[in-house]
């Protein structure tokens, strides 16, 4: 299809699209392959989009390298705005997937990740140097090339602007509420949302540097949420751990400012990888209103780049003071896992912060395992028997903690059922499963095995069913009907006579199974 711009040039447009989105869908642009187009589905465009890509266009340069911004509106033949022309990015990811590991490249090093860091700092610089503020910073609207660590950002349509010319806003009216600074916290708690507010007291250049701070610290610290909280172990499950959100709006950042009776989790590696300095900054960021600018995370994650050294296991980290040892081996050894988000990359070598390549919107759709599930490894030892009641109960309280819309899934439990039944036999035997091979001990009945753990495998639990025949149950149903019948020789005397042995027997069998399972329980150390 042929488009033209807001000058009369015409755009051959091809007509098969190469993504798809809510609002509109991708296209090649014939002849220009650095370049595609983004055409609106219909009744997606309104005056005051279309005003604001006019705008945006007018405002663009060649400087914008990283950024997906329109550079021209397309029409159709009758002067109807269609879409808009910006440029191509190819061979990148979504910065989500890399936070939370399905990324196909997802072999990041630390090195890169501060690279990454750099080059979004660099990014989110450019767009303040403007005089804009992007508003919905979430890293789904942002694209990392896992071979340079270049970083660039899509959506821009959807960026907060403000046309300085005429003074109008054009505002942007949708967010990620784990990415949104306090100030607006207070009031989406309160039920309200962005597109009732009012354009300056929404999205601002300081909310950019809270949500900033967050994807750096995400990028560092493993794609841990600097508000995601886990329970004080002493304290157990009597704590609410409030969503992320709600850290937000109340400032307790389990790093700095913990609630009550709270940690950070116990899978985040320790504030000592970064230097004190940019501690401080993190602790500004997400503690004060006047936040690090992007220029001074730019100047510190240059620092730390020239701080970065690497040990004997192929970790990258920083070495800013003498003698510092590897924090990565240390956590190593600390939980017996690999910190399986800093595997050093084989496939390529340390980059540079340099932004000169281009990557696109487009994902790969090649697939490996999640780097946040820990390796398989044997889980024979540590395990303990629970009475099936015990993990009913605690499945139920995870059940009712998402209901009441409070619960963030940082100590989320999961069940994984392994479709195994066995009868009791005279040695243990290993079962595999997705944690690795776990040890049965001899003499269990026949029962189906249930692994219950922790994210990231903090415990692990197997729930042994005990079951009983219901013997006394059906034998004094029977008596108690044909004894009835016998007497007064009508049918419904049976039913009655039935129906009463069988509550009798059902308090017989109840009597037998509870002193069988507390025997029981108690030979296999069960805890309930």
């Amino acid at each position: 299809m042929w488009l033209m711009n807001e000058h009369g040039v015409k755009w051959e447009i091809e007509d098969q699209a190469i993504k798809k989105g809510g609002e509109g869908e991708i296209h090649r642009v014939v002849g220009h392959g650095d370049l595609v187009a983004k055409i609106y589905k219909e009744g997606a465009l309104n005056q005051t989009r279309e005003e604001k890509l006019a705008y945006m266009a007018s405002a663009y340069t060649e400087g914008l390298k990283q950024l997906a911004w329109p550079q021209h509106v397309i029409l159709d033949p009758y002067g109807h705005v269609k879409g808009f022309i910006m440029r191509r990015f190819d061979a990148t990811e979504d910065m989500a997937d890399l936070l939370d590991g399905t990324a196909s490249g997802n072999q990041l090093d630390w090195r890169k990740r501060v690279v990454v860091a750099l080059n979004l700092s660099y990014l989110v610089n450019e767009i303040h140097t403007m005089g804009q503020a992007i508003g919905d910073m979430n890293p789904k609207n942002f694209g990392v090339d896992m071979n340079t660590g270049f970083v660039c950002a899509f959506d821009t349509d959807s960026f907060h602007i403000y046309n300085q010319n005429n003074r109008k806003w054009y505002p942007c009216t949708v967010l990620d509420e784990h990415y949104v600074a306090p100030e607006l916290q207070e009031k989406l708690q309160q039920g309200a949302r962005v597109d009732s507010f009012r354009p300056e007291e929404t999205f601002t250049v300081q909310t950019d540097r809270f949500a900033l701070a967050i994807l750096i610290f995400q990028l560092l610290f493993l794609g841990v949420h600097p508000f995601t909280a886990a329970r004080v172990a002493s304290r157990g499950s009597s704590v609410l751990i409030h969503r992320r959100e709600t850290n937000i709006y109340q400032r307790m950042c389990p790093f700095f400012n913990p609630a009550p009776y709270t940690t950070i989790p116990v899978y985040a590696p320790p504030l000592s990888i970064v230097p004190p300095q940019m501690r401080e900054m993190f602790k500004k960021a997400f503690l004060e209103d006047n936040r690090p600018e992007a220029r001074d995370w730019a100047a510190a994650l240059s620092q730390l780049i020239l701080q970065m050294d690497k040990c004997d296991r192929g970790h990258y980290y920083a070495r800013y003071t003498p003698g510092a040892d590897c924090p990565w081996c240390a956590m190593e050894k600390r939980t017996g896992d690999q910190p399986s988000r800093l595997s050093p990359s084989s496939s390529s070598s340390s980059s540079s912060p340099s932004s000169s390549s281009s990557s696109s919107p487009s994902s790969s759709s090649s697939s490996s395992p999640s780097p946040s599930s820990p390796p398989p490894r044997s889980v024979s030892k540590g395990y303990r028997l629970v009475d099936h009641l015990v993990l009913q109960k605690a499945m139920k309280e995870d059940s009712k903690k998402k209901q009441q819309n409070y619960y963030d899934g940082s100590t989320q439990e999961k069940a994984i059922i392994v479709s195994v039944k066995m009868k009791a036999a005279e040695e243990d035997r290993k079962i595999p499963t997705a944690r690795g091979e776990v040890t049965i001990p001899a003499g269990l009945d026949i029962h189906e095995m249930i692994h219950f753990q922790n994210e990231r495998g903090e415990n692990l639990y197997i729930q042994q069913n005990i079951t009983t025949p219901n013997v006394f149950s059906w034998l004094c149903a029977s008596i108690g009907g044909i004894w009835a019948m016998a007497e007064s020789q009508a049918a419904l005397s049976f039913l009655g006579g039935a129906f009463l042995g069988l509550l009798a027997g059902a308090f017989i069998d109840g009597l037998c199974v509870s002193s069988w399972e507390s025997g029981y329980r108690k030979r296999m150390h069960i805890e309930s």
